[in-house]
């Protein structure tokens, strides 16, 4: 399925890619994308973007993205101290803002999650997302009412898919058991 996607999203990401490519890091799409192909379609306000880049690299990102017009709100900054770190920029436009959240990989399970990416087609381009189970466990991880309804879109579409043997021990080393039973036992799974 197709998320609705904002006019500056395509040229924006392609900046983005530019400046994966300059940095020699690997690079995916979190948020709506992989999302809608895993799940539900909804639309997006901002353009989340996982590099293969510890936190300590941040400053050629800093310096790429104000580079290219945009300001640093924060970061890196550790989200909720959940092991998640990422940096905030923004650009007004003509009539719009463009966000982008930057994530760094920190840690074996976001290296994992990035060497696991996988091609989708979606919006009529190939770009990289995360795996279905990555995914979820990144979803799990934030667990905002937001990123609750994305679940239920992906247990809603993808349930079937799902590699259990992969996510059941990375859901008990990131200590995320106690947010998974409700959702399984709404919608079923292993």
């Amino acid at each position: 399925m197709t998320p609705v996607l904002p006019r500056w999203f395509h040229q924006t990401l392609q900046d983005l890619i530019e400046m994966a490519g300059a940095l020699a890091a690997e690079w995916m799409l979190l948020g709506a994308v992989p999302v809608s192909y895993y799940g539900w379609p909804r639309a997006t306000t901002d353009l989340d973007f996982a590099l293969a880049l510890d936190v300590s690299a941040s400053d050629p990102v800093d310096r790429w993205m104000a580079g290219r017009g945009f300001s640093k709100k924060f970061g890196p900054s550790e989200i909720q101290k959940k092991g998640i770190w990422l940096s905030k920029y923004w650009k007004e436009l003509e009539q719009d803002t463009v966000g982008i959240d930057v994530f760094f990989s920190v840690g074996e399970w976001q290296s994992k999650a990035l060497e696991r990416r996988v091609a989708a087609e979606v919006a009529g381009n190939s770009w990289w997302i995360p795996s279905l189970e990555d995914l979820i466990l990144y979803k799990l991880i934030a667990y905002r009412e937001k990123d609750i309804l994305d679940l239920e879109g992906i247990w809603d579409r993808s349930l079937g898919k799902i590699d259990w043997r992969y996510l059941d021990p990375w859901i008990a080393r990131l200590g995320l058991e106690a947010d998974l039973p409700e959702i399984r036992e709404t919608y079923g799974g292993a």
